[in-house]
């Protein structure tokens, strides 16, 4: 089994509900995860020990810890791309949810459509702005 330790090899590995990615890396490419940070936990434990009987999901914890900073400590930049975020994640949502007549299938296609490559890569450009907010 390959270690993959942050401390060695990357500064910061962030992720957002390591479970499943954890298991895919150790199943099929034998890597085993040490020293990276889930952002889910960090927000389950910032919770009330009364509120943590679930895990939030991303949409949650962007809206809740990211979204609701008050206007005036946010730069414009920052109202902006949480304004863009939302839209580009209902977009991506449109084309993979079932009750809004998508299909996972979407994320099979090749090439891969630029809204689901934005939804992608806007849900893993929020990771390190909750994780300062949850430190």
């Amino acid at each position: 089994t390959k270690i993959l330790n942050t401390t060695e090899q990357i500064a910061d590995l962030v992720f957002f509900d390591v479970r499943y990615d954890s298991d895919a890396l150790c199943a099929h490419y034998s890597v085993a995860l040490q020293g990276v940070e889930d952002v889910q936990l960090m927000e389950s434990s910032s919770r009330v020990i009364a509120s943590r009987k679930f895990l939030s999901g991303l949409n949650k914890c962007v809206e809740k810890d990211l979204l609701s900073i008050p206007w005036e400590d946010q730069s414009i930049a920052g109202r902006k791309r949480a304004k863009d975020w939302k839209l580009t994640k209902e977009k991506g949502e449109r084309l993979f949810k079932a009750e809004q007549g998508g299909s996972y299938e979407i994320f099979n296609q090749r090439p891969i459509p630029d809204e689901i490559i934005a939804y992608c890569v806007g849900a893993v450009q929020c990771l390190p702005g909750l994780r300062k907010q949850l430190c």
